[in-house]
């Protein structure tokens, strides 16, 4: 009798941990399933992520070809001023400008190229007078190529080019009178509109007399023992 009961109470802790086991399986099948379907999910988005990607990419190396088809013809013309106005404004002959890929102004030899093996040589230690004259050159020819397309755009229509000043302050205060005077001459075809502040030696130089309404020059005064300034002309 006793054996019998034993057997039946067995049996019964066995029926409950084959229900508990039953049900901890369940469950782990439950929590798989959902971490199957997360992963799913996250797969699908994860390829959507990717599509976007891929897209993305090419996307920008569309621009930038399209980019680089406009920019090249854009810059040869910009070097070709830039050339031109380097020997005009500094009657320089060993030496030429030009606008690199790094879109900074790189000075180079004429001569030294063809000993060489025909690769351009530049001149990395310039003095103060270079660097003076890079920095013109770089601005004025910017502002004449935007001149030159802004009339482009006006005979084919409308023009998006703005009509800026150009101001200068103490410009030619480190060059001689013959520099000053070879710049000065090139500045009224370089803007609409030119706002120089300048020493009365450098104006004296510069030649800019003739191109300046008396209405529209104007003189510093200043007294040292008051320190202060007065502004005169423009009248």
């Amino acid at each position: 009798m006793n054996l019998n009961k034993e057997y039946k109470e067995k049996s019964i802790r066995n029926c409950q941990q084959r229900k508990y086991n039953i049900l901890q399986t369940e469950s782990r099948i439950k929590t798989l399933n959902e971490n199957l379907e997360r992963e799913a999910a996250h797969t699908e988005e994860n390829k959507r992520y990717q599509r976007m990607i891929v897209y993305a990419e090419e996307l920008y190396n569309t621009v930038l070809e399209i980019l680089k088809e406009k920019e090249e013809p854009l810059f040869g013309e910009l070097n070709a001023i830039i050339k031109k106005n380097f020997e005009e404004m500094f009657h320089e002959k060993d030496k030429y400008a030009q606008m690199g890929e790094d879109y900074r102004l790189h000075l180079y030899y004429n001569s030294i190229g063809s000993f060489n093996n025909g690769e351009e040589v530049e001149e990395k230690s310039l003095s103060e007078g270079e660097i003076i004259a890079r920095n013109f050159v770089f601005i004025v020819s910017i502002l004449e190529l935007a001149q030159k397309k802004k009339k482009e755009e006006l005979e084919n229509g409308d023009s998006d080019v703005l009509e800026l000043p150009l101001v200068l302050d103490g410009p030619f205060s480190k060059l001689g009178d013959d520099n000053t005077g070879l710049i000065a001459k090139v500045l009224p075809k370089a803007a609409e509109q030119v706002i120089i502040f300048m020493l009365d030696k450098d104006w004296n130089a510069s030649g800019l007399e003739k191109y300046t309404l008396p209405e529209y020059r104007y003189r510093v005064n200043k007294d040292i023992n008051s320190n202060s300034s007065v502004i005169e002309g423009g009248k």
